[in-house]
């Protein structure tokens, strides 16, 4: 019967040392402040979007992400200067024209997983649009 042991070592110039708990928190902690994290937000489309009949740059609609109003998109970053997000939604990824979504304002990230996972947001089927003012959210969130 073989036993082996495993262990996590720091080799230096002039010694070689057995990592300890508090040495692999101190090596996460310095490794998570050097990753940077895209801000992810939330936003919900205010109209049909379909990228081969609409998109402004026909060269590149096959690289948009398409939608349909009230569908829930998560977006990383700021916009580009074209005034496109990149985003996804729906198991697609793409760019977003921003003039065709709207933010929606949450910073709980466990809400923000919730609507993810629910996709969509209800539209009024009358023909207007839904109320996206602040208003509106403080009642929905």
């Amino acid at each position: 019967m073989e036993t082996r042991l495993e262990l996590d070592v720091l080799i230096y110039p002039d010694e070689v040392r057995v990592v300890t708990p508090e040495d692999l928190r101190e090596w996460e902690l310095e490794t998570a402040s050097q990753v940077s994290i895209p801000t992810v937000r939330l936003f919900v489309a205010l109209y049909p979007y379909n990228p081969a009949a609409m998109s402004p740059n026909p060269d590149t609609a096959a690289e948009e992400l398409p939608f349909v109003p009230g569908q829930i998109i998560k977006v990383f970053g700021d916009k580009d200067p074209d005034g496109f997000y990149h985003g996804e939604s729906g198991g697609l990824s793409g760019y977003v024209p921003s003039n065709m979504v709207a933010e929606i304002p949450v910073d709980d990230e466990y809400l923000k997983h919730v609507l993810m996972q629910q996709g969509f947001l209800p539209v009024d089927h009358a023909g207007t649009s839904p109320p996206f003012s602040a208003e509106y959210w403080a009642v929905i969130l």
